[in-house]
């Protein structure tokens, strides 16, 4: 239970920071933006001018007000749609790139302060990794679907260039799991003798001051006033 919150933690983070994750699916809003396209069909076929009796009633104005509400609902429902997506997009590869430029440089011993800084770094994006990762890799279908849909009601979905955002997102999921392959692999397994160098430094470190601890009480004890009862 610890470790799965630990887990939604990192993701809350790094992941899902400014997302919305609490919404309908994908087929509710698939229904409401095709009906939406429906009304505007039926609106269309309103004819511009009526006759009703001796008035002649011009409905112009009318059918571009409903068509001008029923757009801004689809735009609402879209842009919702292909903000989140492409905000959670923008936060994968932030972590992606967070994780490759923190696991560049390795530690080679830990003699100074700093090498220790590092080691500890490098670890604290293993760790993300390996939080992540999974939870992360999971997500990607949902985010392919969300761009079908898009473009099924003719959303434009072109980033800069005119590349597709699936084509962005299959790269962006190749990109992480590359990334964590090599940090889980090759990286986690030139960190793990020092990471054990370091263990036994703290377990050391650990034992020394527990040694002082002990001392300090005896002399304390060994020092202590003597309290004596004096009886009449």
């Amino acid at each position: 239970m610890e470790m799965e919150i630990e887990n939604f933690d990192a993701m809350s983070r790094k992941i899902l920071e400014g997302i919305v994750t609490k919404q309908p699916s994908l087929e509710v809003f698939d229904a409401e933006i095709t009906r939406l396209y429906e009304y505007k069909q039926r609106i269309s076929r309103i004819p511009p001018t009526a006759d009703i009796g001796w008035l002649k009633v011009n409905s112009t104005p009318l059918i571009k007000e409903l068509q001008t509400i029923i757009n801004n609902w689809i735009d609402r429902y879209t842009s919702f749609l292909y903000d989140n997506t492409t905000k959670q997009m923008a936060n994968i590869q932030n972590f992606v790139n967070e994780v490759q430029s923190g696991i560049k440089v390795i530690p080679k011993d830990l003699k100074s302060d700093s090498d220790k800084q590092l080691l500890t770094k490098v670890m604290t994006h293993l760790r993300d990794v390996t939080q992540i990762k999974d939870q992360t890799v999971e997500r990607f279908p949902t985010l392919r679907d969300t761009i079908q849909l898009l473009k099924k009601h003719n959303v434009d979905v072109s980033v800069s260039k005119g590349v597709d955002l699936l084509v962005t997102i299959e790269n962006s999921r190749t990109s992480l799991e590359d990334t964590s392959d090599n940090a889980l692999g090759p990286i986690k397994e030139l960190i793990l003798p020092l990471q054990s160098k370091e263990s036994d430094n703290v377990k050391t470190r650990v034992r020394l001051f527990q040694i002082k601890v002990l001392e300090y009480r005896m002399e304390f004890q060994s020092n202590m006033p003597s309290h004596k009862i004096e009886t009449t």
